[in-house]
Parts: C-alpha cells; sequence; structure tokens
C-alpha cells in the first residue's frame, strides 16, 4: 500500500520526516490555487497525483485533512487517515467558523495574515519550534489566506471510506470533537512531537491491508528456532519471521521492517535480529498485536524458500 501524505496549509513533506511509515509514503506537492477556486475544485486537479491503479491511502494534516476528504470522494482510497484535523464541519471551532460566514477573511491585508509567531508556537504547542518557523516562513501569504477562507467555510458530513483519525487532547487550534484515538498531551504540532506515537497507531492499520508480497522473496538469512529473514530485491522489501516460545505458546510471529530498520539489518544482521529478538521477548503480547502479519503464510510458501535457501 502507498501513502500519499498532504500537510496543512502548504505545509510539505518536512512535517512527516519523523513518521516511521512501513509502507511506501509518498507527498503530494501543493499547486496554486486559481483565484476564488473551490476547494473540491481544487482537489480535482491534485488528483493526477496519485496512482489509482495500486492499493493507498490519503493521509492530510490540519488543513490538509480536509483536502484528503475531498480527494477521497473522489478517489475511494482503501484507508483515510485524519491527523490534528476534522472528517465533519461541525467539529470546526464555532468561532472560527463565523468568522468565515461574515467574509473577515477578506479584509485582512495579505501582509497580515501570518500570526506573530509566538501566538502560532502556542497555538500549535509546538515543540519543535524551529521547524515550525521555518515552515511558516516558507508558505505563501496568498495560499493561507486562501485555504483558511476554504476551511471556514467548508461543509462536509460524512466519510463514505475506512477512516482512522488521531487527535491530540491539547490541540488549541482544532480542539477536539467527536471520535477520535486521542494522542495525550498531544497539540497540533504533533505530526512532528508526537511522530512515534502516530506512527503507532497508522503502522497496524496499514498493515492490516497488505495482502500483496512481493513474488520473487527469498531467504537471507536463516537460524533454526530463532529467525528467518525474507527479502524482495524487486521492491526493496524486508520481512523477518521470529520463532518465540513461553509457556504454552510456540510458534512465528512475522513483521515487516520499515525503512529504518532495513538500513539496521544490512549494516549488522545479527546485532540488529538478536536485539529485535530482545524487545519482541520483553512485551510479547504487545509487539504480536502491533506487528504480527497473521496471513503471510497464506500468501507465501516458507517451506520451499528455506528449502531453496539451503540447496543455494
Amino acid at each position: 500500500m502507498i501513502i500519499y501524505c498532504i500537510g496543512g496549509l502548504g505545509a510539505d513533506e518536512r512535517v512527516f520526516q519523523f513518521i516511521d511509515f512501513q509502507c511506501e509514503a509518498k507527498f503530494i506537492k501543493w499547486i496554486e490555487p486559481a483565484n476564488g477556486e473551490a476547494l473540491e475544485n481544487y482537489a480535482n486537479r491534485l488528483k493526477s497525483q496519485i496512482d489509482v491503479t495500486k492499493e493507498f491511502a490519503i493521509l492530510g494534516v490540519s488543513f490538509g485533512g480536509l483536502v484528503a476528504i475531498e480527494l477521497s470522494k473522489l478517489l475511494k482510497p482503501q484507508l483515510l487517515i485524519l491527523i490534528s484535523s476534522v472528517e465533519s464541519h461541525r467539529q470546526l471551532p464555532k468561532a472560527l467558523v463565523a468568522i468565515g460566514r461574515i467574509g473577515f477573511l477578506k479584509i485582512i491585508p495579505r501582509a497580515l495574515i501570518k500570526p506573530p509567531k509566538f501566538l502560532l508556537h502556542f497555538l500549535f504547542g509546538a515543540k519543535d519550534r524551529e521547524l515550525l518557523s521555518e515552515i511558516i516562513d516558507d508558505t505563501d501569504p496568498s495560499f493561507i489566506k486562501w485555504a483558511l477562507h476554504q476551511m471556514l467555510i467548508w461543509e462536509n458530513e460524512l466519510i463514505e471510506v475506512n477512516l482512522l483519525r488521531i487527535h491530540g487532547t491539547n490541540d488549541k487550534l482544532i480542539p477536539l470533537k467527536g471520535e477520535a484515538h486521542m494522542i495525550k498531551k498531544g497539540g497540533h504540532f504533533m505530526i512532528v512531537d508526537n511522530a512515534i506515537e502516530i506512527a503507532k497507531l497508522i503502522n497496524p492499520i496499514v498493515n492490516n491491508f497488505k495482502n500483496n508480497y512481493p513474488e520473487d522473496l527469498k531467504v537471507i538469512t536463516f537460524k533454526r528456532f530463532n529467525w528467518i529473514v525474507y527479502t524482495s530485491e524487486l521492491e526493496g522489501r524486508y520481512f523477518v519471521s521470529y520463532y518465540y516460545e513461553s509457556g504454552f505458546f510456540q510458534g512465528d510471529v512475522i513483521i515487516e521492517l520499515s525503512k529504518k530498520e532495513i538500513e539496521n539489518i544490512q549494516i549488522d544482521k545479527e546485532k540488529f535480529l538478536g536485539k529485535q529478538s530482545k524487545e519482541m521477548s520483553k512485551d510479547f503480547k504487545k509487539f504480536s498485536a502491533e506487528r504480527n502479519l497473521d496471513d503471510f503464510q497464506n500468501f507465501v510458501n516458507t517451506k520451499k524458500l528455506i528449502d531453496e535457501y539451503h540447496q543455494g
């Protein structure tokens, strides 16, 4: 599965740099909106950046969540992920919506559309203030003005695709309304500040949609009653099967490695596998619940691959 990521209010892929996705991630590039362009028309022009011939998810942060929703209406992704955003206009702060209805934004000069940084740091609850400041500086004021206007006049009631919504309990900009997976003490900039917690919520759900294992899998490392490492040269993916035994349980836990884990296993296989095996043993239930690929055995002939490994 490919996750297409959309930042908020002109933010680029920098806000996703700390998310350790366990699948391919691509980043939607903002384009300049036409004068007075409606959000649904804007989304229609963005959709060419998404390959619908493969399984895909759309992830939107803040204002990017609204864009993600409009794209989901057009493209029907397998999964829609909203972070620090809303699924209905009714979840937006009423005071802000009222400002949008009376057209207050139209009279604010372009040069004054960016609030003082100290105020933005407070509203976003940002720990990484330097990165937030860089993104604000790089965002076109005209785009901000257009996006804020579209956000405040936007209307949506229902979402008709699989939805994962993640929201911080300390979000001052868009306080949580409705149901969501909550990040305790998470602010509006939690996509950066709470990246590890967010990845732990996203990756298991994305993994449930994966049933397209590579056809060129081969075993590259085998240690009886410890682990088996499978890799795909064509797709650059790695899978590890750990043998685990505790009490009455005996069996395999099979996971797909993230990009960072692939880098580590390529540096030193034995060291990486030993360390991860110990981590799994410390909290087997949690590790298995978050990462085990239950359907791996249904799609991969492990006995055949192990035999080929021994013969080769």
